[in-house]
């Protein structure tokens, strides 16, 4: 049986809207596991006050973390009118729970940069193996690129591929489900999402 992997210790959910041409505004949620400052952290910590564990050692302020991460993304969104990352929430997990309790928010309000316009439905899932042998997903939604089949780097994107650098290197601190760092890149999945799909022409 396939060992229970729960999230945490800490999580970052990151809310970002795409307005694909003459469609509805849509607000997405992208989830990463993160291990902060050690041990719980009080309700209400500013993202400033607090710190990542980064894979290459030492630490760095949540808030400088997010906003790096956040000049990532902006690249793979559209400049178009309203297709923004808007803000981070910060949540703690009990231990060996899915048990969460938010913790404080961040406010970020950055617009997309690339002129091409959000694509609807699809999706970019980057896949990692973790240090402990599990796999670890990243999930792009809405962005200006597409495609349907695999790839492996070097990535047709150079901002997907500058993604996978980042989660793979020493400055990365996002964490796979069994709580250790990614340190390699799989291959990219483009494609459709098939219940953003369903939500934009079914709803």
């Amino acid at each position: 049986m396939a060992e229970l992997n729960y999230p945490g210790p800490q999580q970052i959910r990151l809310f970002y809207t795409t307005t694909p041409t003459g469609l509805p505004s849509f607000i997405h949620e992208a989830r990463y596991n993160i291990q902060v400052s050690a041990g719980s952290v009080v309700p209400g910590t500013l993202f400033s006050a607090l710190t990542v564990a980064l894979r290459g050692g030492g630490s760095i302020a949540l808030d400088t973390y997010i906003n790096n991460w956040v000049n990532l993304l902006k690249v793979m969104m559209s400049s178009n009118a309203n297709n923004t990352i808007d803000y981070a929430e910060l949540w703690q997990y009990e231990p060996e729970s899915f048990n969460g309790s938010f913790v404080s928010a961040y406010s970020i309000n950055v617009a997309g940069t690339t002129a091409l316009a959000a694509l609807p439905a699809v999706q970019n899932m980057l896949t990692f193996r973790t240090i402990e042998g599990g796999i670890m997903k990243i999930n792009l939604l809405e962005s200006w690129s597409g495609g349907s089949d695999r790839d492996t780097a070097p990535l047709t994107q150079a901002g997907l591929q500058a993604i996978a650098d980042f989660v793979i290197g020493a400055t990365n601190g996002w964490l796979g489900a069994d709580t250790s760092y990614p340190f390699a890149f799989k291959a990219l999945f483009p494609g459709q999402n098939e219940a953003l799909w369903r939500k934009r022409y079914r709803a």
